[in-house]
């Protein structure tokens, strides 16, 4: 209790968080397993999160069957960073549950069978779409959250897949907050299974080529994020709110006039 925060009682942010800063060169390395992290991500210190990767480079490290909750800022942030997050839970913190974000080094995470509850931000969100590819993204559930699943808004500048593997049904889908354009000459990858949904005013502006190929019995589904019918109850509103066309903009196949802004949809329902 003397270290505790000013009414006797631990608080989010008592602490910086731990902080894994790498040299680029798979060094300044973090492993967890079976951890509990809580109270950190205070504002004024260098991690802004209970645990953060930066800059560690293609090494994996790893948090598995771990908790972060009640942080100051986000339960986890990677950046420039490829671990492997794994049937974690991420609870109760004052951001993002896990925040992905990358202005330089490739971010290569695997996010698989996590739980992400009550976060006041999204449950996760990805940022600068350029250099982050989900090496593995299947069976995570998100209840209580601002957006119940993967947030994604910018530009995609390499060629990248988005896959949701294990269940067509999974309760944690890809929601764009905003447009996300697919830059000449790139290739988004959606796989069969996967739900993408979209808030007001966002879609997909594809200047490069998109390859939606589901297949029967696993299609891929794009749709409004009021839709509770695939990937659950997205906003977390209950029966508040209902699909209504015009949700989100669509997609926007924009072309140069030689081959380019291209779609290829098999089993796809829009």
């Amino acid at each position: 209790d003397a270290i505790a925060g000013s009414d006797g009682d631990p608080n989010a942010g008592d602490w910086d968080g731990i902080y894994v800063n790498g040299d680029g060169d798979n060094n300044g390395l973090g492993y967890f397993d079976y951890c509990r992290l809580r109270y950190g991500g205070n504002a004024s210190g260098s991690a802004g999160a209970n645990l953060a990767y930066y800059n560690v480079g293609s090494t994996n490290g790893r948090l598995h069957d771990s908790v972060s909750e009640w942080s100051a800022g986000y339960g986890l942030r990677i950046d420039g960073s490829s671990p492997d997050i794994e049937d974690s839970t991420f609870a109760n913190n004052a951001n993002h549950g896990l925040y992905a974000h990358s202005t330089g080094l490739e971010t290569k995470p695997t996010i698989d069978d996590n739980t992400f509850t009550s976060n006041t931000g999204t449950g996760a969100y990805g940022a600068f779409l350029e250099n982050i590819t989900l090496v593995g993204y299947s069976g995570n559930y998100g209840s209580g959250n601002s957006i119940n699943g993967f947030a994604l808004g910018g530009t995609l500048s390499s060629n990248g897949t988005w896959s949701m593997p294990t269940t067509p049904d999974d309760d944690f889908p890809f929601v764009l907050t905003g447009d996300v354009t697919v830059e000449y000459p790139n290739t988004l990858t959606v796989s069969a299974g996967t739900i993408i949904k979209a808030d007001a005013g966002a879609g997909l502006v594809v200047e490069g080529r998109i390859n939606g190929y589901g297949t029967s019995g696993s299609e891929i589904v794009f749709t409004s994020f009021r839709d509770d019918f695939y990937g659950g109850d997205t906003n977390g509103d209950g029966s508040g709110t209902m699909p209504a066309p015009g949700d989100w903009d669509g997609i926007y196949l924009n072309g140069d006039g030689n081959l380019w802004g291209n779609g290829f949809f098999d089993y796809c329902r829009l």
